[in-house]
């Protein structure tokens, strides 16, 4: 028996984002980086936990299990060099993993950044000038 990897992305549209229309690579502003950044999500009055997998100077992927309404403007805290970052974001892509056998699918939500706070534009000028 053959397993298939299957993913459910949902974008800001509400349309299935994992089709043919073009890789999500043509469709960035700004390249994006490696991370493994712990993060904290504050939905209504509750905190969730998360962790940044990959950034760029207008958003980033949080691998999470908890499923975020697309187009929710929430407060996310990343942890910096050591240093707690309140960043405001916008949920533009809901991603759900669907077989949990395949590692390459990854649980998550793509955001936009709704402010940059300085410390966060220095982290990811850091990140460029090492790759």
């Amino acid at each position: 028996m053959q397993l298939k990897r299957t993913a459910t992305s949902i974008s800001a549209n509400g349309k299935d984002s994992s089709g043919t229309g073009g890789s999500l690579m043509e469709k960035r502003a700004s390249a994006r980086f490696p991370s493994q950044l712990a993060t904290r999500i504050f939905f209504g009055n509750m905190i969730y936990s998360g962790t940044v997998t990959n950034l760029s100077k207008n958003g980033m992927f949080v691998r999470t299990n908890v499923h975020f309404p697309v187009s929710a403007e929430i407060m996310m805290v990343v942890l910096l060099n050591d240093h707690a970052v309140k960043i405001p974001i916008k949920i533009k892509r809901a991603v759900k993993e669907t077989n949990n056998l395949n590692p390459g699918v990854q649980s998550g939500i793509g955001v936009e950044l709704l402010e940059t706070p300085q410390q966060y534009i220095k982290f990811v000028s850091r990140c460029k000038s090492h790759h």
